[in-house]
């Protein structure tokens, strides 16, 4: 992996992060909202690494994306569920499910502003 997207256990409260291909939540981006470290009285007792809290509402997915979500947790649940419906605002994810993307989103960011800013792309008329 390039050293803009990297598997981690250093996460931090702010990083972005994808959830890897191992997890129902594959492919989500999000946002490290807390981290409750290993041994602390906050750490979940059933698993054995820190617990990385996500925010996976943060990103704003396009409406076919979306669409891909809801049908694939619709699967999941075996019921049908709206994409806005799902708990996704605060999943507690371990280390290793998670690639952190912070340079890239910052990256991505920087050039859209410059975008925004200089030529007025990305503006409401």
């Amino acid at each position: 992996m390039d050293n803009q997207s990297t598997v981690c256990e250093d996460f931090v409260v702010g990083d972005w992060v994808i959830a890897t291909e191992n997890t129902s939540y594959k492919n989500l981006i999000g946002v490290v909202i807390a981290i409750d470290r290993l041994g602390t009285t906050e750490h979940n007792e059933e698993n054995d690494t820190d617990d990385i809290h996500i925010d996976f509402f943060v990103y704003d997915y396009p409406e076919e994306y979306a669409q891909e979500i809801e049908q694939r947790f619709c699967e999941l649940y075996n019921e049908d569920v709206e994409f806005y419906d799902l708990s996704l605002d605060d999943v507690i994810m371990a280390p290793d499910m998670l690639i952190c993307i912070t340079n890239l989103m910052r990256e991505n960011i920087s050039y859209l502003s410059i975008l925004q800013n200089y030529y007025g792309v990305l503006t409401k008329t």
